[in-house]
This record gives C-alpha cells, structure tokens and sequence, in this order.
C-alpha cells in the first residue's frame, strides 16, 4: 500500500492510472517523437542560443568561477508559441505571467487531449481547465 500526503488528507493508494501523455522536449512535442529521439540516439544539445544566454558576458572555463557558468551547450526549447486566444488570457495576463507557466498550461492540456477530454479541457467543457 501507498500512502499519500496532499494537502494534509492522507490518501491510501494501491494502484495508478496514467490515462494520458503531454510532453514537451527539445525536438520532441509527443511521446512518439520523443521516442524515436531516443530510439535513434539523437541529442538535443546545442550551441546555448544568444538569445537566451549571452556567453561572452556569463560564461568561463573554470567550474568554479562565481556567477559564471563553464557549458556552452544546452537542450533549450525552440519555437514555441502559446495561444493565449485559445485559453482566453488577456494580453496583459499574458504580458505579466512567466512563458513557463504558459508551457505548464500546454503541456496539460496536451495530457487531457491524450486522455480522450475535447481540446485538452476537462469534464466541464463550457469553461477552460487551468
């Protein structure tokens, strides 16, 4: 038996279902296309994109130099572009909200779609699932 602890109920628990799958990796935006990465061997790092993280003002050879960091390769997400329309986000919710979020909320609807919910919403399909 498994016992989990959420929220402060403690839940008692034999078994789990997985009924759906949403992903997002580096080359990979579902569970088939992650597959065959790994299957054929293929790898998401990188030259680290300037965009992302200037090297020349952050990077250094030694490990252990301060607010440094020493790889100049990384597996960073490309493209991605999130459909605030869809959720019905104002601009100004969007424009104050971190884009991680906005993955999160991606990837979970990607999950619901998975688990047979209409467009990533759960059983209340009048209102969107956040």
């Amino acid at each position: 038996m498994t016992l989990w602890i959420v929220r402060g109920w403690i839940m008692r628990s034999t078994r789990i279902a997985v009924v759906g799958i949403g992903l997002t990796y580096p080359d990979a935006n579902s569970p088939s296309e992650l597959w065959e990465n790994v299957l054929a061997g293929r790898r998401a790092f990188r030259r680290i994109p300037d965009e992302r993280m200037n090297l020349a003002d952050y990077w250094s050879e030694d490990p252990s130099a301060e607010d440094r960091f020493y790889s100049t390769k990384a597996a960073v997400l490309r493209g991605f572009s999130f459909d605030r329309a869809r959720y019905r986000v104002s601009g100004s919710s969007f424009r104050s909200t971190d884009m991680t979020h906005w993955l999160a909320l991606e990837t979970m609807s990607r999950a619901l779609e998975d688990a047979g919910f209409p467009e990533g919403r759960g059983s209340h399909a009048a209102r969107p699932v956040w």
